[in-house]
């Protein structure tokens, strides 16, 4: 007799992650936080591509879903608004830099760009308005 209801995180977490249920119910809760974090980051990035497009800005957008062929590190968004070279990294409300993405925003912002990270579309439209001019 196969057992379908839901097992327990403790036991969840002893378990192979291949002997796992499929889909969410063999998911321990962590794995359940990162993959809420990740949907929430790409709901996040989708909108910012529907501002910039709606206000008619060029911009490129790194993949989600691929290993980066970029250089390690570049930001979520590169765009240009009057002339000022601006680059975002989109994160989740608990979501941390990585060194690589620390020091490209860094080096952004020592060459003259403007360089933020943004955890929520309003703090992108603050962002995006102040680099407007």
């Amino acid at each position: 007799m196969k057992f379908t209801g839901l097992l327990p995180n403790h036991i969840l977490e002893k378990m192979n992650p291949s002997d796992r249920p499929k889909g969410k119910a063999g998911m321990i809760a962590a794995e359940c936080g990162e993959a809420y974090a990740l949907k929430s980051e790409r709901d996040l990035q989708n909108l910012i591509a529907n501002e910039l497009l709606r206000r008619g800005i060029w911009f490129t957008r790194s993949a989600m879903n691929k290993r980066t062929t970029n250089t390690v590190g570049t930001p979520d968004f590169l765009f240009c608004v009057h002339g000022l070279f601006c680059a975002v990294e989109v994160k989740h409300a608990a979501g941390k830099l990585r060194m690589e993405q620390s020091l490209a925003l860094s080096e952004i912002r020592v060459n003259g760009g403007r360089a933020v990270v943004v955890r929520g579309f309003e703090e992108f439209v603050q962002f995006l308005k102040e680099a407007e001019g």
